[in-house]
């Protein structure tokens, strides 16, 4: 699928270029500051959720964002209604002391970035029936690549949407041009959603998905996404298992981590049933999480006391900050409630904390 990229440099109002006590800021306390950052008036991205982070090898990093708002914030917090509502994903690209967002469209009609191909060849199929959320990504040489998951509206209302398949798109990392996207065989995969976490060492990219709220694992040798799959199965590491096995025998959040750190390899994630705690297990290898090792690091306060308005899908950014000292996580907050996104723009959004590394221990 060939994009139609719409570089668009957001205005002054919208975001404008850190001030030497912004920077300094980032230095000291990151979390804060990238909670300021995503905090918007004006026009442009002014809300989105699923915050995974890609640094890229020129010191720019992609935020990747699923359902988002692109539009017109007032200064009273209220966010302007515009048709569409939302666009299904898009990309804000952080560039030393100022930021663009990646979308298709203009600014009066924006669009979805990345969009499945029926939707392109099929006006009558539009983006709110059939879309990608983004996931997890990593640079592989001269691409960016970004596993999707590809769901279509099967009953009406919030909760009525159904997976089908998992994609892959391939950007360039220099231009940020989409040059491919391909769709994956569902049955190939057993129905697991692989692409919402990704690990890699210096042979294997690891990837990891959700089947009924459970975490799977697949892996593949570096350069090598386009090759045949394995599988983490009872019988192994294998091409074609007979039967998969958990990477870790409990539900977990649909966005999680999984990283090294002092030679064990962690995983993060939020509490399923949109609870606001953070969990964190150990394993000695990139898989085989026991829930033996479970550990709970920390509550999210939530900034809103209204029943109706939920955190979900932490992650962590091993990237961000001094990470000698504390680990910067993101989460995301949403709302039961349609018109809260237009009265308070402030809901819909990424917020960041900081955690001390010796939770992680």
């Amino acid at each position: 699928m060939k994009s139609t990229l719409t570089l668009l440099l957001l205005t002054a109002l919208s975001l404008t270029a850190c001030s030497d006590s912004a920077k300094k800021l980032k230095e000291t306390d990151s979390a804060r500051y990238y909670t300021e950052f995503f905090d918007r008036d004006g026009w442009g991205f002014t809300g989105g959720d699923a915050t995974y982070s890609i640094p890229l090898p020129d010191g720019r990093t992609l935020w990747i964002f699923g359902d988002s708002f692109m539009g017109t914030v007032e200064e009273d917090g209220t966010r302007i209604r515009q048709d569409p509502m939302y666009i299904r994903n898009a990309i804000v690209v952080e560039d030393g002391d100022s930021t663009y967002t990646l979308f298709n469209g203009d600014q009066l009609s924006p669009k979805t970035l990345i969009t499945p191909q029926e939707v392109l060849d099929n006006p009558a199929v539009t983006e709110d029936s059939l879309w990608y959320w983004p996931g997890d990504g990593y640079i592989e040489r001269d691409e960016v690549i970004l596993f999707l998951s590809k769901f279509r509206q099967s009953e009406p209302g919030m909760w009525g949407f159904e997976w089908r398949n998992t994609a892959i798109a391939f950007l360039d990392v220099k231009s940020l041009n989409v040059k491919e996207v391909i769709d994956l065989s569902e049955s190939v995969h057993k129905g697991v959603h692989f692409g919402h976490a990704v690990y890699e060492d210096e042979q294997m990219v690891y990837l990891y998905g959700l089947k009924e709220g459970i975490p799977y694992g697949a892996r593949y040798p570096r350069g090598e996404v386009r090759a045949t799959w394995e599988y983490y199965s009872v019988q192994g590491w294998k091409e074609q298992p007979a039967e998969l096995k958990p990477i870790l025998d409990r539900k977990i959040s649909e966005q999680f981590t999984v990283f090294k750190y002092r030679g064990r390899y962690l995983l993060v994630t939020q509490e399923t049933g949109l609870m606001d705690d953070i969990l964190l297990f150990s394993a000695a290898e990139p898989f085989g999480w026991s829930i033996n090792t479970e550990k709970h690091i920390h509550t999210i306060n939530k900034p809103f006391a209204e029943d109706r308005i939920f955190t979900y899908n932490t992650i962590l950014h091993p990237q961000i900050g001094d990470t000698s000292k504390m680990f910067v996580l993101s989460y995301n907050t949403n709302t039961h409630r349609l018109a809260d996104h237009f009265e308070n723009a402030e809901i819909y959004r990424p917020r960041f904390i900081s955690l001390p590394v010796q939770l992680f221990k």
